[in-house]
């Protein structure tokens, strides 16, 4: 492990259980600094305060003007960035089957994906110098059902995750890996508050017949945004246990 340069990790909602435990996963190393970010104050991170965290910000996603300031406000540290990490995960349930609420796929929108778009239009060239840089983005496996009736926004917002845009085309021969995991369903607090969702058809539609725990989802969003990978790039992976 000695032989890895220390590199500088950025994990976009890093207050989800996924995110605590991608957390967790890095810490495990001391070839990483660590610099995390959450909407507000977290409960996670009070509990954990023991997690080697270089620094940890507070910021809104949905005020995209408030992104561009925090940008220009921390370029200090932001420009040292080898790895980004994005699982933001705002979700606020549509009312069932109304695809009308347009204020809410906005704010899905502008959360779970622009902000993603933002910080990579500032990342990706510093990467660039750097020769070096991983991505690694998150959208969810609901996408392949067109989301359920009561989260057409949030399907909609993580989708847009998936589409790799061609101005990123100039990155990808430059050992700049631009992935995205699409997580399936998850033992995450988010699930479990959720009563619309019957977990139970949810199993049957899983060949493994298996709900993923966090730390096992942390496992490949470490694979995938550390050095260790070195071959797949731009891909959309599926962690989903089969589910169709």
């Amino acid at each position: 492990m000695s032989k890895y340069k220390k590199k500088n990790v950025f994990i976009l909602g890093a207050s989800s259980d996924i995110g605590m435990e991608v957390i967790k996963k890095f810490s495990n190393y001391q070839k990483f600094n660590l610099y995390t970010h959450a909407f507000q104050n977290s409960k996670n991170f009070e509990k954990n305060d023991k997690l080697k965290i270089n620094k940890k910000y507070i910021l809104d996603l949905s005020n995209l003007k408030n992104v561009k300031q925090f940008i220009r406000s921390n370029n200090k540290d932001l420009s040292k960035i080898d790895i980004f990490i994005s699982l933001t995960g705002y979700l606020k349930k549509d009312k069932k089957n109304n695809f009308s609420d347009y204020e809410n796929i906005l704010k899905h929108i502008k959360i779970n994906y622009l902000s993603n778009l933002i910080f990579l239009n500032y990342l990706l060239p510093k990467m660039e110098k750097r020769k070096f840089g991983r991505v690694l983005l998150s959208s969810s496996i609901g996408i392949k059902f067109g989301g359920s009736p009561h989260t057409i926004s949030y399907s909609i917002s993580k989708y847009l995750n998936e589409f790799f845009i061609s101005p990123f085309n100039r990155y990808y021969q430059k050992n700049l890996f631009l992935n995205v995991l699409r997580i399936g369903v998850t033992n995450t607090k988010i699930h479990k508050k959720t009563p619309y969702k019957n977990m139970k058809k949810r199993l049957a539609l899983i060949p493994t017949k298996k709900i993923a725990k966090s730390s096992e989802v942390a496992e490949y969003v470490y694979y995938y945004a550390s050095e260790e990978n070195k071959l797949v790039n731009k891909q959309i992976i599926d962690i989903s246990g089969g589910e169709w």
